[in-house]
This record gives C-alpha cells, sequence and structure tokens, in this order.
C-alpha cells in the first residue's frame, strides 16, 4: 500500500476497556496502517487491552484537555490520514476504516478532513446522498456544523500541523478547529454511508458538566443562548428517538443530561 493510502487510527481513552473490547475487534486494517491509543491515566486495563490488538500506546499529560489529547496523538501518529474514533463508539459497517480511507482519497486535496455519522443513533438525520460525500464550504457551516464532530473523523495529517486543536478550550475543539480551517479556504466532506454509533458510559453529571462546556465554547458574537422553546424541541426529538428504538434508555438519560447542561 502507497504511503499515502495509510491510516492512523487515532483514540483517546480514560478506563476504557470495556469499550475499546466493542471497538477494536471491529477495525479492519490493511498493512501499513496503526492503532494509537492516547490515554490519560486509566487504571482499569486499558493499556492490556491495547496490547492484545498491537496498538501503540502513548500516555497524554494531565489534567485532561480534549485537544491536548488530539494533539499529543497526531504528533506521535506516523501515517498521512488521521482516523479520529471515540472509545465510545462501535462501528455500523464492516468495512469502516477502508470506507473512510477510499472516500477522503477521492476527494480534491483541499478538502482536509471527512466526518461520519457519530450519533447515539448511528444514523445520518440530514437525510443526504449516501453514495457520495457531501462538501462542506465556510457558508454551510452553521447549518451543518452539527455533523462536525471526533466521534468518527478522517483527517489528512498535513492540515492539522498548520492548525492543530487549540488547547485553551475544554470541548467542543472540533468544531473550531473546522471553522478555522475554512476560513482559511479549504473545504471538509461528510460522508452519511460511514455511521459509527455511540454507545457512551458517562455519568450523568459528566454529560450535564460537558454539555455546558460545548455551549460556551460554541458561543460566539453570531450565537445566543439555548431558548426554551429550543431545549423543549432537542428533548422531545430525543424522546421520539427512545420510542422508535433507535436509540437505548442509558443513550436517552445520558444525553437529555447533555441538552440540560446545553441549556
Amino acid at each position: 500500500m502507497e504511503l499515502s493510502q495509510k491510516v492512523s487510527v487515532l483514540i483517546r481513552t480514560f478506563n476504557s476497556e470495556k469499550t475499546l473490547l466493542r471497538l477494536l475487534p471491529k477495525l479492519h486494517l490493511e498493512e501499513g496502517d496503526e492503532v494509537l491509543i492516547v490515554d490519560s491515566g486509566s487504571s482499569d486495563n486499558t493499556r492490556k487491552v491495547a496490547s492484545q490488538f498491537s496498538a501503540r500506546f502513548v500516555e497524554a499529560p494531565l489534567p485532561f484537555n480534549y485537544s491536548k489529547s488530539l494533539n499529543v496523538g497526531f504528533r506521535a501518529a506516523k501515517n498521512p490520514l488521521v482516523y479520529v474514533l471515540s472509545s465510545h463508539v462501535v462501528p455500523m459497517i464492516p468495512n469502516l476504516v477502508e470506507k473512510m480511507r477510499n472516500l477522503v482519497l477521492s476527494l480534491p486535496q483541499d478538502v482536509v478532513a471527512i466526518y461520519g455519522p457519530g450519533g447515539i443513533s448511528g444514523r445520518d438525520h440530514f437525510n443526504l446522498d449516501e453514495d457520495s460525500p457531501y462538501i462542506l464550504r465556510e457558508l454551510e457551516f452553521d447549518k451543518y456544523q452539527s455533523i462536525i464532530g471526533n466521534a468518527n473523523a478522517l483527517y489528512r495529517h498535513s492540515a492539522w500541523k498548520e492548525v492543530p486543536f487549540d488547547e485553551g478550550i475544554r470541548t467542543s475543539e472540533d468544531k473550531l478547529w473546522a471553522r478555522a480551517i475554512l476560513k482559511m479556504g479549504y473545504r471538509l466532506a461528510y460522508a452519511p454511508s460511514a455511521p459509527v454509533m455511540n454507545k457512551s458510559l458517562y455519568s450523568l453529571a459528566y454529560m450535564f458538566r460537558k454539555g455546558q462546556s460545548d455551549a460556551r465554547a460554541e458561543k460566539n458574537e453570531d450565537t445566543t443562548p439555548m431558548q426554551l422553546w429550543q431545549l423543549a424541541g432537542a428533548l422531545k426529538n430525543l424522546f421520539l428517538k427512545k420510542i422508535l428504538g433507535e436509540i437505548n434508555y442509558g443513550n436517552w438519560i445520558r444525553y437529555s443530561a447533555h441538552i440540560f447542561g446545553q441549556y
């Protein structure tokens, strides 16, 4: 396989033994690819699980910071394509890495990152054409920013070298990076056909605090705080997903807490 096609899969962990055992067996890599575990002080068997699957284990300096862990991983990654996956996700297709690799290589070089669905239902809620990636330009950022996330994102390593993740923020590093790279004239892509499902095991308190942090990080002069009617709408949509069987009880409760935190 040519160097330009090799992938470093980057997974950030903290006591992620159980979720890694769901994820790593489903990653089917090619010769020259690698799995890179960036850990933030796990006390369980995360390191042992990583070793079982021949993953490289890198310790991130504490205290934990999403951007810091990403930057540590990107610096350690040896390949020109870096695939960031949450340790909490489960691939919804059997050839996820190969699918994302082929999609990004089919796009022009100015498309520097491609995102797949990474939510709690594993579905594309924009109902875009699944056969080809959707190209995201700067003018469309506000409309489609919800598709941007580091649960399921493949980057060109060269773009990160130009714009590392901002370690001065606690969360939403993915959206702030995307906004910055788009302002530089680059483009992004979205791949509805490469989904993962987020099966988070975080506590309700953690999800509430993360919602608060996300809201603060995404706030700028053009945004307004979430209104009561928006809170009600978000909770209603989440409840409908539960009723329709798209999400389980645990994710319904956890992401309800996240929405209240955003409010």
